[in-house]
């Protein structure tokens, strides 16, 4: 595990990534990635995929990307549990963990 400074992009993650891949020397081995649909998932993927593979086309790339099936699963749970705003719901609910609010309500 690498602490990541700066910005949770895409670019940065890569770096990060590709210098692991560099320092065990297993560029030759690294085929699949598994990660959820984060939008700086798809841009550190494309990036380590482009540098270690310089001739990969971008149909072959996609097929390297494997979804994570549990987070799929997590987000189903929480839109049939919460409905449409469970993403406000989610943030109230870790604000108030924060503040050791135990008894916080959500009104659904």
């Amino acid at each position: 595990m690498r602490r990541l400074k700066g910005k949770h992009s895409g670019a940065n993650q890569a770096q990060i990534v590709l210098d692991i891949i560099s320092e065990y020397k297993i560029s030759k081995r690294i085929g699949y990635f598994m990660l959820n649909n984060a939008f700086n998932n798809d841009t550190a993927i494309n990036l380590i995929l482009r540098i270690l593979y310089l001739k990969m086309l971008e149909k072959q790339q996609k097929r390297c990307w494997l979804r994570c099936l549990s987070y799929i699963v997590n987000l189903a749970a929480q839109a049939f549990l919460l409905g449409k705003k469970a993403n406000t719901i989610l943030e109230e609910l870790e604000l108030a963990y924060s503040r050791h609010d135990f008894k916080f309500i959500v009104k659904i």
